[in-house]
Order: structure tokens, then sequence, then C-alpha cells
């Protein structure tokens, strides 16, 4: 190792045994001349495999002494213009209150997971879940925090990924629209910094900050400017009223812009019906807001009253409720006046039947005009 070292003419930092650990280490390694740190640094990689480093690659770019020099809530007296000076990768002071900090939050968990719930009052449960989402919202905006750290140093490079969102299905076994919605959400808390101190002060929750970084990424000038009045609001509200905050916000910005955004979505709408195996028939698309508003009460109306029937043998799932109602749409306008005449009638389904099908005898004719064959 020493070395590896001594032939590009650097001497490595000493790694911690939790940086040793892990399989791929990314240790960072200052040039012999420490006292001149403004000449920068050169970052190295080492590769370990069960605690053994088993090769260096030199990286040759310049980190910044922030990057190098952590802030670590260091001891009082060893801190100096809000950092400490002690790298890092092994400043015995960070790495023992990272621990414990950690040590805390697994032995909260493991002790509430012995909590027997049977008896548990239903009042004290519903407590329970309120004050759980806003430690799940709480450790949330922190792992978004760190995930930004990470990502600025490009931490996933280190472990043979290439890129974050790769690293995050990889290492945290994340779902690919999962790892890059939180990619997405630290890359925009960057250029939030208001957004992002109430997210971690529990002012606003992730979905809150999902509706405030569309309008940051669009507008980032204007929202830098009125970015303490957007957060006021969100604050008192749900993240589906914060949306509409947004909306109105960005009409009031540049209502033309707005015009044009409103009518892309328009013209993005589609609808796709295909048959598929055994006949079934896929149905796929995206609607504007208004269209999709429409659909979705139309729809809701019909499950609802299904619903309210009390039909005891009805044991239609909710998803089976919603294809039902929107055969129901369809076969109501069928039977109506409204649906235009084409070649002197209007459009209804054929059914083509033998005698023999309908008096009982399996094997004989009974299909659709299409050409579907349908089970008597």
């Amino acid at each position: 190792m020493r070395i590896l070292l001594e032939r590009v003419g650097l001497s490595l930092t000493t790694l911690s045994p939790q940086h040793m650990k892990s399989r791929n280490v990314a240790a960072e390694v200052a040039p012999n001349h420490l006292e001149r740190p403004e000449t920068g640094y050169v970052k190295l990689t080492a590769i370990a495999h069960s605690g053994e480093i088993i090769e260096v690659r030199e990286k040759h770019e310049v980190v910044t002494e922030q990057q190098l020099f952590g802030s670590c809530r260091g001891a009082p007296g060893r801190r100096r213009d809000g950092l400490c000076r002690t790298p890092l990768i092994h400043c015995n002071y960070a790495v023992a209150n990272r621990e414990k900090a950690m040590s805390s939050l697994r032995s909260a968990l493991d002790e509430l997971g012995t909590d027997d719930l049977t008896d548990s009052p239903t009042g004290q449960l519903g407590d329970d879940l309120v004050e759980l989402r806003e430690m799940a919202e709480a450790l949330e905006a922190e792992w978004i925090r760190r995930l930004d750290a990470f990502d600025a140093r490009q931490g996933w490079a280190a472990d043979g990924s290439l890129s974050l969102g790769a690293w995050l299905r990889s290492r945290c076994g994340m779902t690919a629209a999962a790892a890059s919605d939180r990619s997405r959400l630290a890359r925009a808390l960057r250029k939030m910094p208001l957004t992002q101190q109430a997210f971690l002060g529990g002012d606003i929750t992730t979905a809150h900050v999902r509706a405030l970084a569309p309008a940051a990424e669009a507008h980032p000038e204007p929202f830098a400017r009125d970015e303490h009045v957007l957060l006021k609001g969100a604050a008192t509200v749900s993240a589906g009223d914060t949306r509409k905050l947004i909306a109105y916000w960005r009409q009031n910005l540049d209502w033309d812009a707005a015009l044009v955004d409103t009518d892309k979505i328009h013209q993005s709408r589609r609808l796709s019906i295909s048959r598929t195996w055994e006949g079934m028939v896929r149905i796929d698309g995206d609607l504007d807001p208004e269209s999709g508003e429409v659909i979705l009460t139309a729809i809701g109306a019909l499950v609802d009253e299904s619903v309210k029937s009390g039909d005891a043998n009805d044991r239609r799932t909710p998803t089976q409720r919603r294809a039902d109602a929107l055969t129901d749409l369809c076969r109501q306008f069928l039977d109506s006046s409204q649906a235009a005449i084409s070649g002197g009638e209007r459009p209804h389904i054929n059914l083509l039947i033998d005698l023999d099908t309908l008096e009982g005898r399996a094997g004989t004719r009974c299909e659709l005009a299409s050409g579907l064959i349908l089970h008597p």
C-alpha cells in the first residue's frame, strides 16, 4: 500500500474501520504540502475487499477544502470558520457521534417493534401513527440531505455505478421511479435553501417539496425571490393545496406562458385501446386535467352507487368496479339516442349465435361480429 502511494508521491489519510468494512472505499488524499491548501487536493479512490485495500486509482481533480475537511460538529475549540480541521474519514469525534445517533435510531425502532398492539387503545394508535409519520418525514429529509452530499462528491462512482439512480437501485433496493424521484429532489433542493431548511425543520413534507420543486426548476429567479412567501403558504396547507398555490403563482408570474403550458398538456392527451391475449382489451392513456376530471367523476359516481347498494354477494374489487363502471357508461351511450347514425343505423354490438347454442349444445356458433368467440 505504501509503495503504491509513494509512486504517485501522495500520503493516504488513515481509513477508519467503518470505512474499511465496506466493499468499496472512496478515500480523499491530500498532497504532502498540507500547509498550502490553496493548491487544491487530489482524490484517490481505494478499492477494498474484506478490509484489505487491493487497488488504488488516482483521479486527477481538484476538490475543495469543504469536501476534504467536512463539518463534523467537532468538540469546542476545534472549529475554525465553522469547519472542523480534521478530515472526516478519520475524525474520531464525528464517527463516534454518527454511530451513536444511528444506534439510537435502531434501538428505538427495535423497542417499538416489541409493542403488543392487540390491546392498544385506538386513540393511542392514531397518535402513534401521526407521530411516526412526522418522524418518517424527518428521516426522509435527513436522508435526502445526505443523498445530496453523496451525489455532489459522486460517491456512487466509487462503487462502480454509472449514476446516482443506478446506485440507489442497487444498494438501496429502490425502483427506477423512486430512485429518479429522490435524485431529482436532492438536486432541486440545492437551489432551494429556504425549502430545504423548512423540510429539515419539519415545516413541510416530502409531498410539499415535490410540489415546489418543478416551480423552482422552471422559474429559478422568480422562485428564489418569492420562496419565503410560497413556503409560508405551503406550511399551512396540504400538499394538494400547495400544488394549487404554485399553479396560481405561475399564472400570475406569466399569464401567456401558463396558457402555453396548459395547451401543451392538452395536446399531449392520448388513449390507446387494443386487443391482447385471449380477447382481453387493454386501455392505456393520458388525459388533460379537465377531461380526466369528467372521467373520474362519472366512474366514481357509478362505483359509489354499486358500493351503497349493500349487496352482500357483490365481492368485486375496487379495480373491477371501475372496469364495470366504464363498461356501463359505454353501454348507456350505445343504448341512448345520442349515438350518431352511420350507414342508416346507430352503432351497436352484433352477436352471432346458432339455435343449437340457444338450446344449450356446446361447440356451436357463438361469436361477436368482430370474430371474437364467446363462451355461451
